[in-house]
């Protein structure tokens, strides 16, 4: 019933970010309705994420429901787990590796809650020599993430494209993506395997840059592989399960303003400094993969992410993923 109710919820925001999307109205999320102080709660959910643009899916909620939820920033991925692993966090925003050992340090008291961001990796030229994957084959290319999990699923983006890279092309590492566009941005002709927000703040920075390949598109057979996730802790399930009903409801509708306000979003994430400019954040947003996947959805991409950082033979169980 609770899900019933949830679902109910989210169909009636969607109608009406539509509506109001197709009048032109687009300042302002409909389904949303300003706190007041009668909102105020005793208990508001605690809530960490990662600086950077793994919480941008969070920030209509952060923003619009903190009356009920805190959210809390950290500096890092594994200072945002720790919030979680020591019970000052019910709900994080982590990358799913982190969420994963987690489960496996705490003998499953932290489980994924849904997949928040898909993989953003793609081929940025200065030239025209890159029309489709094949064109990469024989070429130098520059990348970052060396020896890392975004370095091992960049690599596992190119297998699932049909390239060997170490037969096919020749990979040079830089130790950053700021260093990565830079490099880019030096005018000189080139490849870079770039992640967004990076690959579009390039391209708006320099006209003589463009998208050439998206390397997320994958076989149909293949799911994209899950960057971002939301874990949970169990005793907070089982203690407050209206109000985590009550966040995978506004969490949704807060993913949903990003991907039907585009205008809008790419203003309010240049204000508040997740971007440089309304333009770049326009340029990056469509890219960025921010997604809500829970049940068999949730899974698939996130089966997809350790297939690649651990092995087929090394997936977590059922128990790892809340709903399933």
């Amino acid at each position: 019933m609770k899900r019933l109710q949830r679902a109910l919820a989210l169909l009636l925001a969607v109608l009406m970010l539509v509506s109001f999307a197709a009048c032109g109205t687009k300042t302002t999320d409909p389904d949303v309705t300003e706190p007041t102080t009668s909102d105020e709660r005793t208990y508001k959910t605690p809530i960490a994420v990662p600086d950077g643009v793994l919480n941008l899916g969070i920030a209509k909620l952060r923003t619009d429901r903190s009356y009920a939820f805190d959210v809390k920033t950290c500096s890092t991925a594994e200072e945002t787990a720790e919030q979680l692993r020591s019970g000052a966090a019910s709900i994080a925003i982590l990358p799913p590796a982190l969420a994963l050992q987690l489960y496996e340090e705490t003998d499953g008291a932290v489980q994924m809650l849904a997949v928040t961001t898909q993989s953003v990796f793609y081929v940025v030229e200065n030239g025209e020599t890159v029309k489709a994957v094949e064109d990469l084959k024989g070429k130098t290319v520059v990348a970052t993430g060396e020896q890392t999990d975004d370095g091992k699923m960049l690599l596992a983006l190119l297998r699932m494209q049909g390239l060997d890279p170490e037969q096919d092309l020749t990979i040079q590492y830089l130790e950053s993506q700021d260093a990565l566009t830079e490099a880019a941005l030096s005018g000189e002709e080139g490849i870079w395997l770039m992640s967004e927000p990076y690959a579009g703040r390039a391209c708006v920075e320099s006209e003589a840059l463009r998208i050439a390949l998206d390397l997320n598109v994958l076989p149909e057979e293949a799911p994209t592989p899950a960057q971002g996730c939301l874990a949970v802790r169990k005793d907070y399930i089982q203690a407050h399960p209206a109000e985590l009903e009550e966040f995978l409801t506004y969490y949704e509708v807060s993913v949903n303003f990003v991907q039907y306000n585009l205008q809008t979003a790419a203003a309010v994430f240049a204000g508040n400094g997740y971007f440089s400019s309304a333009e770049s954040a326009l340029a990056a947003l469509p890219r960025m993969n921010i997604v809500f996947l829970t049940g068999a959805e949730m899974r698939a991409a996130a089966d997809a992410t350790f297939t690649i950082l651990r092995g087929a033979d090394a997936l977590p169980p059922d128990a790892f993923y809340y709903g399933i």
